[in-house]
């Protein structure tokens, strides 16, 4: 297995789906809101984060600004959104199980590359 993915989302059904997509590939740490996955970053480090953006206590938002220093990807059931916001990914709900693999094996790779 090659890389580390926080995965964050209040949405256990969401959650389940992106860590059953990508745990044959990557260590998987998941986190069922923001706050916890400030927590989960202020003792461990990853090549990637994925989060959910509408979340109770932190949102994906502020997550962002308070926590990963690495690449980050969010998600997102609100299908208006365009497919990168500021530079930074944006996958939508349903999922496309095929671009997901794609892009975070890309990403992952970059990260990697980088360290």
């Amino acid at each position: 297995m090659d890389g580390k993915i926080l995965l964050v989302d209040d949405d256990p059904t969401s959650l389940e789906i992106m860590a059953q997509l990508l745990k044959d590939h990557y260590h998987i740490t998941t986190a069922p809101d923001g706050e916890a996955a400030l927590n989960i970053l202020a003792s461990d480090s990853f090549d990637l984060v994925i989060t959910d953006l509408v979340m109770p206590k932190v949102d994906g938002w502020e997550l962002m600004e308070r926590g990963p220093q690495g690449k980050v990807v969010l998600c997102s059931g609100k299908n208006k959104l365009p497919d990168e916001v500021n530079g930074i990914p944006v996958i939508k709900k349903p999922f496309d199980y095929d671009a997901i693999l794609a892009l975070v094996k890309d990403l992952v790779g970059r990260q990697r590359e980088a360290s």
